[in-house]
C-alpha cells in the first residue's frame, strides 16, 4: 500500500508493507532463502534479511532454533536433563558434558580444606535478535489510522507513546514513529510518592511535582497530616520568601525565640540540676523524676535552636560536608522528638505517684527510688525504640527549584510506615495529656473531698482554694504542662490536611510549637519554687549562698 507524498520534504512515498516483504518499497523479501535459493541458516534456523542499501544478498541473520545458536545456527546449546525417581528418591543428571575454566585463588595460610566434587557453570541469556509477533506488527501498522480519525475532533492527536515507539502526528496525518527510551522521561524528585512531571531534560530544576492529599512543596516534603507537621514545613515559606526584608525579620525572630527560651533554661535548669542534686531531695520518686526530666527539659532546648539553625543552613545550601549534614539531620530530628516526649511521661508518673500517696498515705512502694529508676529507665528504652525510624529515615534532598545547592532535612517513608509514625506521635502526645488531665483533676478532687470529710463547716469550694495554695506543688507543674500544650493540640487537630493558605494559620501553628516548649524552661519554677522543701533544699547550696552573698555586698 502507497501513499504519495509521505515526507513533505523530499516527497517520498510511504509503503506499509506485506508480511513477506520490507524495505523503503517493499522490494526485499522477508524470508532470504527465497533471494539467494538456498537457506544458509543450519539445523533448523531460519533465515531473515536485513536492509543493508550497500550489500542486500549477505544481509541476513539467523533465527535459530532453541537447542542451538551462532551466526548461523553451527552450534550446539548444551542441555542437561534432570530425572527424578519418585520411588528412589534420587536425581539422575544426564546430557553432553560441558567444559569451564575456572579460576580460583585458595589462602594456603587456613587450616580448611576446600573439595570441589563437581561444579556446574549455568549461564542464562537474552537472545542476540527477537522477531517481532505478527500481532504486534498489525499494531504497530494501524497507528497511521489513530492520526487520520483526529483530524474530524477540535483537539486533533499530536503524538503518542507505547511501551516502545514515540510517534507523532505529520501534516499528512501520518504517524511517524520511532524507538523511545522511557527513561529519558523518568523523574524522581518527588517524595510521598507524588506524580512527578519532567521538563527540559537538561535543566534539573525544570520538573513539576503533583502531591498526595495533606502534602505540600516543591518535592512533597512537608506532610500536614494530623501530628505530622514539621519545623521545616511551618518556617521554609517564610525563610524562601521573595521579600528580602521579610527573610530577615523571619530569620531573626526565629532564632531569637528559641535562643531566648534555651539560655533562660539554661539558667532555669542549672538551679534545678542544683537542688535535685542534694540527697535529701532524692529520697521519694518525685525527686528523680524532676531530676532526669530537667535534663531532658535542657537537651530539648538545645536542640530546638539547633535544629533551626540547621533548618537554615542547608535552605541557604552552606553546608559543605554531607556526611556531617546528614548525621546532624537525622541526630537532631531524633534528639529532639526524644527530649520532649520523655519529659511528658515524666511529668505523668510524677502526677501518678503524687495520687497514689493521697490515696494510699501510709504506703510508699510506688514512692521508692528504686522504683523511679526502674520506670525512667523503661521511659527512655520505650522512647528510643519507638523512634528509631527517624534515625534511619530522615534524610537530606537537593531541592535545586530555590538554589543551586538547597536542601531538606524531611522524612521518606512508605505509606505503612508514615502510618506508624502518625501512630507513634498520637501515643506520645496524646496519652501523656490525657493521662496528666484525668489525674490532676482527680488529685483535686479526691483531696478537696478529703479534707471536706474532716472540715464540714467550709464549702468545698472554698476548701479547694485553701488546698490548693498549700500543695500547689502537686498541681502546678502538670497544670503549666497541660495548658502549654492544648493550643497545639487543638489547632493540630483543627488544620490537619489543610492547606494553610493564609498566613494567620501557619503563625498559629508556629506560635503554639514554640509554647510547647515553655515548661522545659521553667523548671526551676515549676519543680523548685511552689514546693518548701525543694525550695528550702535549694537555699542550703552553695549556689544560693554565693548569690545570697554578692546581693548582700551589692546593697
Amino acid at each position: 500500500m502507497c501513499r504519495p507524498q509521505y515526507d513533505h520534504y523530499g516527497q517520498k512515498p510511504l509503503c506499509i508493507c506485506s508480511m513477506n516483504s520490507y524495505g523503503p518499497r517493499c522490494f526485499i523479501d522477508r524470508l532470504c532463502q527465497m533471494k539467494i535459493g538456498r537457506n544458509p541458516c543450519q539445523n533448523g534456523g531460519i533465515c531473515l534479511t536485513k536492509y543493508q542499501h550497500y550489500n542486500l544478498i549477505d544481509a541476513y541473520i539467523c533465527q535459530c532454533p532453541k537447542s542451538y545458536f551462532g551466526p548461523i545456527c553451527q552450534y550446539r546449546s548444551g542441555v542437561i536433563e534432570i530425572s527424578y525417581d519418585d520411588e528412589n528418591q534420587s536425581v539422575t543428571l544426564s546430557g553432553e558434558q560441558i567444559s569451564a575454566t575456572v579460576i580460583q585463588l585458595f589462602d594456603i595460610s587456613d587450616r580448611e580444606e576446600l573439595s570441589i566434587k563437581k561444579q556446574i557453570l549455568y549461564k542464562d541469556s537474552l537472545p542476540s535478535h527477537l522477531i517481532i509477533t505478527s500481532e504486534i506488527r498489525n499494531v504497530v501498522a494501524k497507528y497511521h489510522t489513530l492520526c487520520d480519525n483526529t483530524t474530524s475532533n477540535s483537539s486533533p492527536l499530536l503524538c503518542f507513546v507505547d511501551d516502545d515507539y514515540f510517534c507523532l502526528c505529520d501534516i499528512n496525518n501520518t504517524a511517524q514513529c520511532f524507538l523511545y527510551n522511557k527513561k529519558f522521561d523518568q523523574c524522581k524528585q518527588c517524595l510521598a510518592e507524588g506524580q512527578c512531571i519532567k521538563g527540559d531534560i537538561d535543566t534539573p530544576s525544570d520538573y513539576l511535582c503533583l502531591c498526595p492529599r495533606c502534602h505540600f512543596g516543591s518535592k512533597c516534603q512537608h506532610n500536614t497530616e494530623l501530628f505530622s507537621f514539621s519545623l521545616v514545613s511551618l518556617l521554609s515559606p517564610d525563610l524562601l520568601s521573595s521579600s528580602l526584608v521579610k527573610q530577615k525579620v523571619s530569620l531573626s525572630m526565629y532564632i531569637s525565640v528559641p535562643a531566648v527560651l534555651l539560655i533562660y533554661g539554661t539558667i532555669s535548669n542549672f538551679f534545678s540540676l542544683v537542688t535535685f542534686r542534694q540527697p535529701r531531695t532524692r529520697l521519694n520518686g518525685a525527686g528523680h523524676y524532676f531530676f532526669t526530666g530537667t535534663i531532658f527539659s535542657q537537651l530539648s532546648l538545645f536542640c530546638l535552636l539547633s535544629k533551626i539553625l540547621h533548618i537554615i543552613i542547608n535552605i541557604r545550601g552552606l553546608f559543605i560536608q554531607p556526611i556531617i549534614n546528614t548525621v546532624l539531620c537525622k541526630i537532631l530530628s531524633f534528639l529532639l522528638s526524644l527530649s520532649s516526649r520523655i519529659c511528658y511521661w515524666l511529668i505523668v508518673f510524677v502526677t501518678i505517684e503524687r495520687i497514689y500517696v493521697t490515696i494510699y498515705p501510709t504506703k510508699r512502694w510506688l514512692q521508692k527510688p528504686k522504683i523511679a529508676k526502674t520506670i525512667i529507665t523503661l521511659i527512655t528504652i520505650f522512647t528510643c525504640a519507638s523512634h528509631v525510624h527517624e534515625l534511619v529515615k530522615y534524610n537530606i534532598v537537593d531541592d535545586p527549584k530555590y538554589t543551586a545547592n538547597g536542601k531538606w532535612c524531611v522524612t521518606q517513608l512508605s505509606r505503612p510506615l508514615q502510618i506508624y509514625n502518625q501512630t507513634n506521635t498520637m501515643i506520645h502526645y496524646l496519652t501523656p495529656f490525657l493521662v496528666n488531665l484525668i489525674f490532676t483533676i482527680a488529685l483535686m478532687i479526691l483531696i478537696t473531698r478529703t479534707r471536706a470529710n474532716i472540715d464540714r463547716n467550709k464549702s468545698r469550694w472554698k476548701i479547694f482554694q485553701e488546698q490548693f495554695k498549700k500543695k500547689k506543688e502537686m498541681f502546678i507543674p502538670s497544670m503549666i504542662h497541660i495548658i502549654s500544650a492544648l493550643p497545639h493540640l487543638i489547632i493540630s487537630f483543627s488544620l490537619a490536611c489543610n492547606d494553610l493558605d493564609t498566613k494567620w494559620q501557619r503563625y498559629m501553628l508556629i506560635i503554639s510549637y514554640f509554647a510547647a516548649y515553655v515548661p522545659q524552661c521553667l523548671s526551676f519554677h515549676l519543680y523548685v519554687q511552689p514546693s518548701k522543701f525543694f525550695l528550702r533544699e535549694f537555699h542550703a547550696t552553695k549556689i544560693w549562698k554565693m548569690l545570697a552573698q554578692s546581693r548582700t555586698t551589692i546593697n
